[in-house]
Order: C-alpha cells, then structure tokens, then sequence
C-alpha cells in the first residue's frame, strides 16, 4: 500500500499578505449599484427636501421599433416627438417630477 506525502514548500505567501488583499468595502452600497457612484447635488437636496411625494418607477418592456423611446420622450417633455430614433442599446432613463 502506498502512502501520500505532503510537501508544504510552496507557499501561499500571496494569500497571506494583508498588504496585497483588496481594501475593505464601504458598509453601506450605493443605492445605483455602482461602486463609487455619487449622486448629483441636485438630487440629494430634493430627495431631502419631497420626502413626503410618492416615487413611482416605470420599466417599459417591449419588441425593438414598437415605441418604448417615444413614449418616454413624450413622457420628459410633454408632447410627441415625431422622427425616427436610433434603436437604444441597453437602457434609456429619464427623471421627471409631475406635480
């Protein structure tokens, strides 16, 4: 019968080092989800200040050319904007406050 041997002669030096490990994430995450993101000044004031104005979030889903980008245009500014749009790769996002 054979027996296994262990050779501990490499080392893992690499792992153990505390100056080479990745420095430690902040507690709290960014509420964008993206690392290092800062709000706007803009945004952080008036979150603060319509705490009280409900906040509803809209995803528009569909086939490409149907007219999810028009219809959000529309929604931003109010009317219809005729004219062909260039198909939006990934996602479009407007804000706006309705009163």
């Amino acid at each position: 019968m054979s027996q296994m041997t262990t050779d501990d002669s490499m080392s893992d030096d690499v792992f153990e080092d505390d100056t080479l490990r990745a420095p430690a994430q902040r507690s709290t995450p960014s509420p964008t989800g993206y690392r290092d993101y800062i709000p706007p000044l803009e945004t952080s004031a008036r979150s603060q200040v319509d705490e009280d104005v409900p906040i509803h979030k809209t995803i528009l889903l569909g086939d490409s050319g149907v007219g999810k980008t028009s219809l959000l245009v529309q929604f931003e500014t109010g009317k219809f904007q005729a004219g062909n749009f260039s198909a939006t790769v990934g996602i479009g996002f407007t804000v706006s406050e309705r009163t």
